[in-house]
């Protein structure tokens, strides 16, 4: 999904809230340098509202806020698993890391979240402002944008996804007939589809 998509949402379906854009930026991950260390890290752009949800927040420092946004402001927020690959400091806020040619400022370190399945680290991770990230994606590559969100209801989520489709289906042009290019899953929906995965793996 891309930007445009986002902002339709937004403005077009009801009955939602915390919506949240999550922008991987998968050909620069491992990318990830400070002095003479570098590791394999996945990194992603959020908005301020990423850490509303509860099971993100940062235990030093801070998250990412608007005016990180507004101005494409170079900041980083970083998983405990990044301090140890990179031989950071304790306390790492402050310092400065490379990333996709662009050197970022550590601003907070998020909570202890463990492993998905015992089998990838949760703490292997790095957020940056959406707004930044959707700068260095550039417009050479699409952009893989998953866009998270909340209904006010739950007995309302089968009104809500309709909605969606219906909004994103206009965005992209899609005709009668044609199929989806997008998809919507729940939360119930996804871990289901993870365990199978991981069942798959292993």
């Amino acid at each position: 999904m891309t930007p445009a998509d986002l902002i339709a949402i937004r403005r077009q379906v009801r009955g939602i809230r915390d919506v949240v854009p999550v922008l991987t930026l998968a050909q620069f991950s491992g990318s990830v340098r400070y002095r003479n260390r570098s590791s394999n890290t996945s990194i992603a752009g959020t908005t301020s509202d990423f850490a509303h949800g509860g099971s993100h927040y940062p235990t030093q420092g801070r998250f990412i806020v608007p005016s990180d946004e507004r101005t494409r402001r170079p900041v980083a927020v970083i998983g405990l698993d990044v301090i140890k690959n990179l031989h950071l400091p304790e306390h790492p806020e402050g310092h400065y890391i490379e990333m996709a040619g662009t050197w970022f400022k550590i601003v907070g370190v998020l909570n202890k979240l463990g492993t998905l399945f015992g089998v990838v680290s949760l703490d292997n991770q790095i957020y940056i402002p959406f707004s930044t990230a959707v700068s260095i994606n550039g417009s050479l590559t699409p952009p893989d944008i998953e866009i998270r969100l909340q209904a006010d209801r739950a007995s309302e989520i089968p009104q809500v996804e309709a909605q969606i489709t219906r909004v994103l289906r206009r965005q992209h042009h899609l005709l009668p007939g044609e199929a989806d290019d997008f998809k919507i899953q729940s939360a119930s929906e996804l871990i289901s589809t993870l365990t199978k995965v991981f069942n798959t793996i292993s």
